[in-house]
């Protein structure tokens, strides 16, 4: 029954995807049905999942993540990526580049891995993880290709595997529990919170105008805008 259950859902979110141009629908989607993959793979793991997190740093900057997985092989900070075309980069390059063929043009853009790198510091300073038990990942939705493999940047499908590969138990079930009762009350679910991310990340994009790709060295790009204010989610 599951399985059809799943086609059904499969076909109608693909069909939305498709007819959907808006950058920040189908990265709502994409979260969603990450969300319920990992609902469905890692049942039995006594996981806890967390969609749509904002968590206030000591700064002040606030910083707004997809997912998050805590379990007992350790917490999963993820970023959704949906890109399209041949994306090329590395771990330690700051910038990656996206080249698009039917559109015959490429771009560069912030890497996601570093852009999710202040995420789990938001998640070591807020909630006073060690960084031993943080993983970095990606999840990378649409048609694009990774040309180089970057260890934690995987395909939408290929999350929940990349979970359950990590073999060593880095929490104890009580600290999974204790993580995702300080995660619930940390979470900045008001409307306030949600305005003023948005003023940071509108005053980012501010001094970061999105261009194509150069020839010459590379320039800054634009961080994609985040989709509008949704209710926290968790499991």
């Amino acid at each position: 029954m599951w399985f059809w259950i799943k086609a059904t859902l499969a076909s109608v979110l693909g069909l939305f995807y498709l007819k959907t141009n808006n950058s920040h629908g189908k990265g709502w989607l994409a979260e969603y049905v990450l969300h319920k993959l990992l609902e469905k793979e890692l049942k039995g793991q006594d996981a806890r999942i967390f969609r749509d997190v904002l968590l206030e740093r000591p700064n002040g900057r606030l910083s707004q993540i997809d997912l998050i997985v805590a379990c007992r092989r350790g917490i999963f900070v993820i970023e959704v990526k949906n890109l399209n075309g041949q994306i090329f980069g590395s771990k330690e390059d700051k910038r990656w580049m996206q080249a698009l063929a039917y559109r015959h043009s490429k771009r560069y853009f912030y890497s996601p891995l570093k852009q999710n790198a202040t995420h789990l510091k938001a998640v070591q300073e807020v909630l006073g993880v060690a960084p031993a038990k943080l993983f970095n990942v990606v999840a990378l939705s649409g048609f694009g290709k990774l040309i180089t493999p970057i260890p934690g940047v995987l395909s939408l499908g290929r999350v929940p595997q990349y979970i359950l590969r990590q073999r060593s138990s880095r929490l104890s079930q009580s600290e999974v529990d204790a993580f995702a009762a300080a995660l619930k009350q940390a979470h900045r679910a008001d409307q306030e919170a949600r305005e003023k991310h948005q003023t940071q990340v509108e005053s980012y994009k501010g001094g970061n105008r999105p261009e194509k790709a150069p020839t010459g060295p590379l320039r800054p790009a634009v961080r994609t805008s985040r989709r509008p204010s949704r209710q926290f989610k968790k499991t």
